[in-house]
């Protein structure tokens, strides 16, 4: 942050890299959707640069007509649609009592939901939301492409956006990561001669359902079967106690800050992402796979259908079911096998190959 909205450019990896601040102290709610600040950076930095095409990722905390701003300047833009935001001011689609909402654009309870001052009337907070949709309607029609990362999230955007079938090109992450899984154990060091080994990491948010996992772990028969290792941090504070809370009386450890690479150092037997809201790719289930690890996880988005069968799913939202999924494992430890000799990391979208379609895609928008 500074005094005033700024730009700065350095050097990365022999790239230019602009990077925008917003002056400090400035609030940025979902009514905030246009910043005339931003506009004014984004074009002086375009005029500057005179780029061929533009690739959008996302709107949030910038300005809401990105879009607008270069086709006003002839410049083709291409979109990735990364969440749902564009159908949801909450950005996840998490309703206030932590439900996840399905309901298309006409139907969804948004009036209710959304954050407003206490003075702001019901027209009032409805005209701002009608008014935000017409934006983003507007960004997504002048947009040359819009690309989404699954299949499942094109499904879901389908429906709440209630796009033209042909409007979405799916193209999956490329792989960040090359963690190499660790060898087997065999005999009296391995599950299930010592607890369950599971791990789960990034970061600690209520719409990833970590708190789903800790809530599962105390409806097992045996919870000292199982051990659990949270690698990663939790963005607010309130979270992170409450993450602490639940681990009272189970085997869990805090692993704080973490680097990708550090993965491999950990022994794990399993995998859980047990997220509430839609997720659109999981660059966590990439690392899992590379690390050789089944995986176990809600039902809801893309993360069941990047698992194929090297993993189980369970109800999103269900701390019970998941724990019914657990308590199956620690039954059945054959199942491990079973899961982990369909795991296939060869199948993980490579950089290279997500390189040469966005090639494609930024060609044909020319």
């Amino acid at each position: 942050l500074a005094t005033k909205a700024t730009t700065v450019t350095t050097e990365q990896d022999g790239l230019d890299v602009t990077r925008y601040y917003r002056a400090e102290g400035r609030d940025y709610g979902w009514m905030d959707g246009y910043d005339p600040e931003v506009e004014q950076a984004l074009r002086s930095t375009l005029a500057s640069f005179r780029p061929d095409i533009v690739h959008v990722h996302h709107w949030h905390r910038l300005t809401n007509n990105l879009v607008a701003i270069c086709a006003d300047l002839s410049i083709p833009v291409v979109v990735t649609l990364h969440d749902v935001w564009t159908s949801c001011p909450r950005i996840h689609r998490i309703h206030r009592e932590g439900l996840f909402c399905r309901e298309p654009l006409l139907t969804a309870p948004c009036l209710h939901c959304v954050e407003r001052t206490q003075w702001q009337t019901d027209l009032e907070v409805a005209d701002a939301l009608a008014l935000r949709q017409q934006m983003i309607g507007a960004e997504l029609a002048m947009a040359s492409a819009l690309i989404v990362p699954s299949e499942a999230h094109r499904s879901l955007l389908l429906q709440l956006l209630e796009l033209p079938e042909n409007s979405l090109t799916v193209l999956p992450h490329g792989s960040l990561q090359t963690l190499m899984a660790q060898e087997r154990r065999a005999g009296l060091s391995a599950f299930p001669n010592r607890p369950l080994q599971i791990g789960h990491w990034g970061y600690f948010l209520y719409h990833k359902g970590t708190h789903l996992l800790l809530e599962a772990l105390h409806r097992l028969d045996d919870p000292s079967t199982v051990q659990v290792h949270l690698i990663g941090t939790a963005l607010e504070q309130a979270y992170g106690e409450r993450l602490r809370d639940l681990a009272g009386g189970l085997s869990v450890q805090f692993h704080d800050v973490y680097q990708p690479a550090d993965l491999q150092t950990f022994d794990l037997d399993l995998a859980v992402f047990p997220s509430i809201t839609s997720e659109s790719y999981s660059f966590t289930i990439d690392e899992a796979l590379q690390l050789g690890l089944p995986v176990l996880v809600s039902d809801r988005g893309a993360l069941s259908e990047r698992i194929g069968k090297a993993g189980l799913t369970f109800r999103a939202g269900d701390a019970e079911d998941l724990a019914q999924r657990l308590q199956e494992i620690l039954d059945k430890p054959e199942l491990l096998d079973m899961m982990r000799r369909n795991i296939r990391p060869d199948t993980l979208y490579s950089m290279k190959a997500h390189v040469a379609t966005l090639e494609k895609i930024y060609e044909d928008a020319t």
